[in-house]
C-alpha cells in the first residue's frame, strides 16, 4: 500500500474525482479522501513507481499542487 498526501489546491476542485479517473486509466486500486486540514490523502493498493510518477504528473498539470509526500 502507498499513501500519498496532496497539498495545494486540492478541494471543491473535483481533484478526488479526477484522481479515481486517472488512476483507473492506470490500472490503479485507490482511494481519495478529504482531509479536515485541506490536504487529500490517495491510498494506492498496488502500483510501480512508474504508475506513481504518471499519476502524479498528471495530476500536477491538472491542478495547482504544493507539494506531494509519499508514505508520509
Amino acid at each position: 500500500m502507498i499513501k500519498l498526501l496532496f497539498k495545494g489546491n486540492v478541494q471543491g476542485v473535483g481533484f478526488r474525482a479526477t484522481t479515481l479517473s486517472f488512476g483507473e486509466k492506470l490500472n490503479l486500486t485507490l482511494t481519495a479522501t478529504n482531509l479536515p486540514n485541506g490536504d487529500v490523502e490517495v491510498i494506492i493498493e498496488k502500483a510501480s513507481s512508474d504508475q506513481i510518477s504518471k499519476l502524479i504528473e498528471n495530476l500536477k498539470q491538472s491542478f495547482l499542487i504544493i507539494s506531494v509526500s509519499e508514505n508520509y
